[in-house]
């Protein structure tokens, strides 16, 4: 009866003192398997990602308001069973979120909404932070004493509507927390055999860290491991660590702060916002020279088989104007084209409205890894002078109810790691075929200038762009961001795997290589961006895939930098063709 009246008291109480309390997702610490990724649309432009499911990330928390608490959090809407959550205080847990169907643009960051809340009493609690799927992308957590309080869908909370909370048992640095790590050249122009230097210099606001220990472990294509930790003290705040190349690839180096416990250290800066230090990048060693899986030795004859089976299937398109998304200067259609394979090719077309024949360029847009919800791009995706179709990887009918999204999302859980034993049973051959579809098609129109054909695509969006500049002679560029499967076999050479899961590589798996099809594309590529730090597509296959292009050519590689982070002021190596700038 006590605990019961006590527990009533926390309600009242609650009810009386509306709380909005906001955790950043990146003020937990988060050892292991988050990591941090950036977006212009997160809140302070960083999230955490999950790299495998049960990803915990936890820290404590003083709350001043005792009373039931509804959980929000912001999560990347992506599609069912995927980038889901759950958030517990305490060990209790609310419900998992994450899998809502938003309104907006994919992808885009929306508040969920847990259906169980948590009763808190006032003071010190645990909350933690569990991944229900592997890439789960979560930026902030929102606990709220309002049962009738929403946030808007994609936006975040107005300053001054809700309190931050920062965790209570990290370090009590103020400014903004880094290590500034550069290598002693250019960390991509190294040779084997020759010493890589790299200078270690933790910072707070810019001034010097006097306590605490650099937690680094440094990993090579080569084979090499070691790890260990450096003491900061008064005197020594800086270090060197060094290593050698033996063979053409790239070292991996990740590094922490931690305190003399362990624990990762944390910074808040003025504006309230928490810095951890984490280092995810590396340096390569004559990467023109990385070793290539076999191609297949009939991968010409096997490519030219399926596109004739495709133009053996004619061309028959349903076009359907939207429209909600359509005005005096754009209008936007729902697009079905019958292709060879499993499905048709599906996708959403903008167009400007008027265009006469043969004026328009046209480009082709493709998505990253995932089986979404197909949603209607919005206005921001509007180009001038220019037709854009934005491809369904997987030929998702557009218009379902949610129970036949989910079935359909059922059939394809997983289908990069499977049915791989030889090219006709992979998953990728028929996305291909309907790629080539969408980019037929789009080119039929008349309204198409018959010259500008571009392909544009972020990680599984490269790889099939990487496809299309391969395969349909009147692409005429090429632009890709952190390309996915180039060099798909290279752990089989002793090259770093992939963190992201590992499948079994077979040979079938090379029709689908973009290191092999790289070979073939002949108008100019440009990479964007591609990771030193990126093991979700490792450097290694890049580097493979892009001295592979004999093509007018150009890549960015970015030091710190994974597969989704990109850092505040990166150092950046460019090089155009084969030389460095």
């Amino acid at each position: 009866m006590k605990r019961f009246l006590f527990l009533l008291a926390m309600l009242c109480i609650g009810g009386l003192q509306g709380e909005n309390l906001l955790i950043e997702a990146e003020s937990l610490p988060t050892p292991g398997k988050w990591q941090l990724g950036t977006a212009g649309a997160a809140s302070q432009r960083t999230f955490v990602e999950a790299r495998e499911k049960n990803a915990v990330a936890s820290g404590h928390f003083c709350f001043e308001t005792p009373g039931t608490y509804y959980v929000w959090v912001r999560n990347m809407s992506f599609s069912e069973s995927w980038r889901r959550a759950t958030v517990a205080i305490d060990g209790r847990k609310a419900s998992s979120v994450g899998d809502e169907k938003t309104t907006l643009d994919t992808p885009a960051w929306i508040w969920s909404k847990s259906k169980r809340p948590l009763i808190v009493a006032k003071g010190e609690h645990k909350v933690e932070l569990f991944a229900d799927a592997a890439n789960a992308r979560i930026d902030a957590i929102l606990l709220t004493t309002d049962k009738n309080y929403a946030p808007e869908e994609g936006k975040m909370l107005p300053e001054g509507s809700f309190r931050r909370l920062l965790p209570t048992d990290v370090s009590a640095l103020k400014g903004k927390l880094e290590i500034g790590i550069a290598c002693d050249k250019p960390a991509i122009a190294y040779r084997c055999g020759e010493t890589i230097t790299f200078r270690l210099a933790p910072r707070c606001d810019g001034k010097p860290l006097t306590a605490g220990k650099i937690r680094y472990c440094l990993r090579g294509d080569d084979g090499k491991s070691t790890s260990g930790e450096f003491q900061l003290t008064e005197k020594t705040n800086s270090f060197t660590l060094q290593t050698t190349l033996d063979r053409p690839g790239f070292c991996r180096l990740t590094c922490d702060l931690v305190d003399d416990k362990g624990e990762l250290l944390q910074s808040v800066d003025a504006a309230g916002r928490a810095y951890q230090a984490h280092f995810d990048g590396g340096a390569g060693a004559e990467i023109d020279r990385i070793p290539a899986c076999p191609e297949p030795a009939d991968f010409d004859a096997f490519w030219t088989a399926q596109k004739a089976r495709l133009e053996a299937v004619p061309m028959v398109a349903t076009v359907q104007k939207i429209d909600s998304h359509s005005d005096a200067e754009f209008t936007t259609y729902a697009i079905e084209i019958n292709c060879a394979g499993n499905r048709p090719a599906t996708g959403f077309l903008i167009m400007p409205n008027g265009a006469a024949e043969k004026t328009l360029k046209a480009e082709v847009h493709f998505d990253g890894y995932g089986i979404g919800f197909p949603a209607i791009p919005g206005a921001h995706r509007r180009k001038a002078g220019k037709m854009v179709f934005f491809v369904n990887a997987h030929g998702a009918p557009l218009k379902a109810t949610r129970e036949e999204y989910v079935q359909f999302f059922a059939e394809r859980k997983n289908y990069a790691l499977t049915g791989n034993e030889t090219p006709e049973k992979c998953y990728f051959l028929n996305m291909v075929l309907r790629d080539l579809r969408a980019t037929q098609y789009l080119v039929s129109r008349p309204e198409w200038n018959g010259v500008d054909l571009e392909v544009v695509g972020g990680s599984q969006g490269g790889l099939q762009s990487l496809w299309m500049a391969a395969l349909e002679p009147r692409v005429s560029q090429c632009s890709v961001e952190v390309p996915w499967n180039c060099n798909i076999g290279g752990r089989t050479l002793g090259l770093m795997a992939p963190d992201w899961g590992i499948r079994e590589y077979t040979p079938a798996l090379g029709y689908f290589d973009a290191a092999n099809h790289a070979k073939r594309i002949a108008c100019r590529v440009d990479v964007s961006r591609a990771g030193l730090g990126d093991y979700t597509c490792p450097p290694s296959g890049i580097a493979r895939m892009y001295y592979n292009l004999a093509c007018p050519k150009s890549i960015k590689w970015y030091q710190n930098s994974n597969h989704s982070k990109v850092p505040e002021n990166p150092e950046i190596f460019v090089v155009e063709g084969n030389e460095m700038k």
